[in-house]
């Protein structure tokens, strides 16, 4: 019989099993999402209570140790998971309940996309290998909100997800993983055994968020503050600052809450010309697009920049 190297065991049969199983190979039983298991594991979850315990205290000791607690509740109770999209993807997604959405590595795979620039592709990398080693291909990438807005960076157009259909596979990490990689300057080692406490479960967002956002909390932050204090856009969009969030497998049209769309309002609308017509078009795929979402029950809205 073959000596078994384990990260994990099954709890049904006592197959060994690797971290980025999500069911047992000998019975099948479902292991958990892997992402999730990971913030369960190794520290993690002593970590992360660590430091916000530390960061508590040292909220009150500056006088502001209820406003700290109110923005950590706020986000636990009032966050969504948010993902920015261009119209046409938005669409396609609403025009078929059988189209699902497809992560990076999987359009990669498919001849759907190119990479990103070559700086940003092998950040990518590192990090998911960091985070994800042997399942980084089943993972979406969103960020928390308290407006169910983000940076539209990526697009205009953002879906926030029903808590329902991700909270038991999806985990938060501190900030954009890539651009955390980017900054922070791992060496080969450390990116194999990074610092504990900067992932949690999804039931743990308002911990996590609180925690890095201690040292811009005072004694005058509002309920107004808390939308800024989660989620800053940046100067060039892809700067923004966030706490990011992973979901594990496919999604569809159906793990939507709903459809906010954002518009520059300071911009005239033009009148003649190409641009005139185009904005003409958009206008009648917008319309569309929302008798679609209509009829599927799913409220739009539109907000402005």
């Amino acid at each position: 019989m073959p000596t078994p190297v384990a990260d994990i065991v099954c709890p049904a049969c006592g197959a060994p099993a690797q971290l980025s199983d999500v069911g047992c190979p000998a019975c099948d039983k479902h292991l958990g999402y892997p992402n999730v298991r990971a913030c369960q594991t190794s520290g993690e979850e002593a970590s992360l209570q660590a430091k916000y315990v530390g960061a508590k205290e040292e909220c009150q000791k500056r006088g502001c140790g209820d406003q700290f607690l109110q923005f950590s509740e706020a986000v636990q109770e009032n966050s969504r998971a948010i993902i920015g999209r261009p119209l046409g993807e938005i669409d396609r997604l609403v025009s078929s309940e059988r189209d699902v959405h497809g992560t990076y590595y999987q359009m990669l795979d498919a001849g759907l996309k190119l990479p990103d620039d070559e700086e940003w592709s092998r950040l990518r990398h590192q990090a998911d290998e960091a985070l994800f080693s042997g399942y980084h291909k089943h993972i979406s990438f969103a960020l928390l909100s308290l407006t169910d807005v983000g940076s539209t960076y990526y697009g205009s157009w953002f879906l926030a997800f029903r808590a329902d259909t991700i909270e038991g596979r999806s985990s938060v990490f501190l900030e954009n993983s890539a651009w955390h990689v980017k900054k922070c300057n791992y060496t080969s080692s450390e990116l194999r055994d990074m610092p504990k406490g900067l992932r949690a479960v999804w039931d743990d967002r308002g911990k996590l968020a609180a925690t890095k956002r201690m040292s811009d909390i005072t004694e005058t932050t509002c309920e107004q503050d808390h939308p800024g204090l989660l989620f800053s856009p940046g100067e060039q969009g892809w700067d923004a600052d966030f706490v990011e969030v992973h979901i594990y497998g496919p999604w569809n049209v159906h793990s939507v809450e709903k459809v906010v769309h954002v518009t520059n309002t300071a911009a005239p609308a033009p009148t003649t010309g190409r641009a005139a017509r185009a904005a003409k078009g958009k206008a009648a795929e917008t319309a569309a697009l929302q008798q679609k979402l209509g009829d599927l029950g799913i409220p739009y809205e539109e907000a402005c920049l």
